[in-house]
């Protein structure tokens, strides 16, 4: 990885840290969410470990089958009862397969099939052992014992496993387990009443042992599926914040996680971002993720990510949900697919200078303009549109009652981007901030690296601010003139020497010789010749800022995506 990708993350540079003040925790207004419930998935899973259940049940009975009509030919006389098991488990087989859309009433109606089924099985084998044995003398003693250990047994493992593997509701496993365990004991206590061949082979001692084990065995499988009832419940909500489910990480930074979420009632897509555990007391943190809310909810050009929703799920964890988007941060889009011709970077930030304007003219300052905060998307089934993400280091530069969450002494931004006067810590900086950056962004675009790159963040702030821009066109000979005098206005030193607003900005770019030389077609034609490059993404480094020594080594924040 080059050595500028390590120095590409939001940085806040500083002296040690002082406590902040306790009255920014009461800056923090957070909305109360989080209704309980269960993942959509529940059905389908039961769905599918019954199946699963119901496999091995029919394996099980066809083995023990053979066991028996090979070993000793007894099962073989009993073949009603062998041909109403394979039969029942068969139907309930076909029914999982077809029976569609998988509702509860239906796979109730299965559960009570196939265990039932399997349960009177084992009940008429022990029945039909005793009357069997009624004109027999003497009769089969072991034949009798051996029907009944293994009706009670083989009902307590189907129990169990009903309880291990397909357990459903706490309602319906209480049901399932008694059915399981309570039918084949009070089998063995009416044969014990009414036959006296019974009562002279199962004596009282082996039949309250049958009893006492079918107890002890439904008492822990009713406590299991208490505690796993439990347990699943506190999972959904660990994978739900409020009206939310998580379903994948796609991004992780030093402070906060993306996730792809799904709104339960509308099942909209969406992008979930939360302060990660560990980091959300701090209250600077918490501070800048609601401004960043708050800043970016204020907007509404179509070149701004939109905020869905705020708050806070059922277990404290702070988040906001805004729209998921499919592509490329300008970041990775050159790290994979290098740089840019100029016509493309040209249609691509006269899109970001509408979304700035807007929020210049709102009175904001965006303060952390990266190619890792501007992301090429797919929307509405047109491609390379612009969303500017990561408003989290907004500043009102017009407003005098936001509060301050970075100290007088410190640094704010991205050392790759950053203007001279942001670097210096001016508080005279304006919105011509934001153009400097921008204009260090499509020098990235069409060049492939940052205007200035070192080892040491520091070096690079100096640099900024005193070292002359090396012009693109000794690197990219190509790059037309008008594109490459435009970026070096945009990188002046002097803020006078900018172009005072980005509508400005804009009006440059859409004159200049390549303008209009890339057009929605041409973006919609390469990204279906790299439809691999659609993944989903959103803005990470808001909260991936650093507050360090100057001397300390950056780590690298850019956001892994997967997809």
């Amino acid at each position: 990885m080059p050595q500028f990708d390590q120095l590409a993350g939001t940085q806040q540079y500083s002296r040690p840290p002082t406590p902040s003040p306790s009255s920014l925790r009461d800056k923090v207004a957070l909305i109360e969410s989080g209704e309980r419930g269960r993942i959509d998935e529940t059905l389908l899973a039961a769905w599918q470990r019954v199946q699963i259940l119901g496999w091995c049940l029919l394996c099980g009975f066809v083995l023990f089958y053979l066991r028996g009509a090979i070993l000793d030919g007894r099962y073989t006389r009993l073949w009603e009862l062998w041909a109403f098991i394979f039969f029942d488990q068969a139907v309930c087989l076909a029914l999982l397969a077809v029976w569609r859309p998988p509702t509860q009433q239906r796979l109730e109606i299965i559960e009570v099939l196939m265990f039932g089924g399997a349960v009177y099985f084992f009940c008429a084998l022990m029945h039909f052992s005793i009357l069997r044995n009624v004109s027999l003398n003497p009769p089969e003693a072991g034949w009798i014992v051996f029907s009944v250990m293994i009706s009670v047994t083989w009902c307590c493992v189907l129990a169990v496993a009903y309880s291990m593997i397909a357990m459903g509701s706490r309602r319906r496993s209480l049901a399932m387990v008694t059915l399981m365990l309570g039918t084949p004991t009070a089998m063995a206590i009416y044969e014990s009443t009414w036959s006296a061949i019974y009562r002279n082979v199962v004596n009282p001692g082996m039949l309250t042992m049958i009893v006492l084990t079918s107890a002890l065995c439904a008492a822990a499988l009713f406590y299991w599926s208490f505690r796993i009832e439990r347990l699943t419940r506190e999972a959904a909500r660990a994978r739900r914040f409020g009206q939310y489910r998580l379903k994948q990480l796609i991004g992780r930074g030093g402070m906060g996680e993306v996730y792809l979420a799904e709104h339960t009632l509308l099942k909209r897509p969406c992008a979930l971002k939360r302060i990660r555990p560990g980091h959300d007391t701090d209250p600077v943190t918490l501070a800048r993720f609601e401004r960043e809310v708050r800043a970016t909810a204020e907007l509404s050009h179509p070149h701004t990510v939109d905020i869905y929703d705020y708050g806070r799920a059922s277990d404290g964890t702070f988040y906001y949900v805004m729209e998921l988007l499919w592509g490329l941060t300008l970041d990775d889009l050159v790290h994979k697919h290098g740089r840019l011709p100029a016509a493309r970077a040209v249609y691509l930030l006269r899109q970001v200078c509408d979304a700035l304007e807007e929020a210049h003219r709102a009175g904001l300052m965006h303060r952390d303009i990266k190619p890792s905060n501007i992301y090429a998307a797919r929307r509405g089934g047109e491609y390379d549109f612009i969303k500017l993400l990561d408003f989290g280091l907004v500043k009102g530069v017009l407003r005098s009652n936001q509060p301050e969450l970075s100290r007088a002494d410190a640094i704010v931004g991205s050392p790759l981007y950053m203007s001279p006067e942001q670097s210096l810590n001016e508080r005279a900086a304006d919105v011509r901030g934001d153009i400097y950056s921008l204009g260090a962004v499509g020098y990235f675009l069409v060049v492939g690296h940052p205007p200035f790159v070192a080892e040491n963040p520091l070096e690079i702030l100096v640099s900024h601010a005193r070292d002359a821009v090396r012009p693109p066109s000794q690197i990219v000979p190509e790059l037309p003139p008008d594109v490459e005098a435009i970026l070096l206005k945009c990188l002046s030193k002097d803020p006078e020497e900018r172009f005072v607003s980005a509508a400005e900005l804009a009006d440059a770019l859409a004159a200049c010789s390549v303008a209009g030389q890339w057009t929605k077609h041409d973006a919609a034609r390469w990204w279906h010749e790299h439809q691999s490059a659609l993944l989903p993404g959103a803005a990470m480094n808001d909260l991936d800022s650093l507050e360090l020594q100057p001397e300390n080594e950056l780590e690298p924040t850019r956001p892994a995506l997967r997809s």
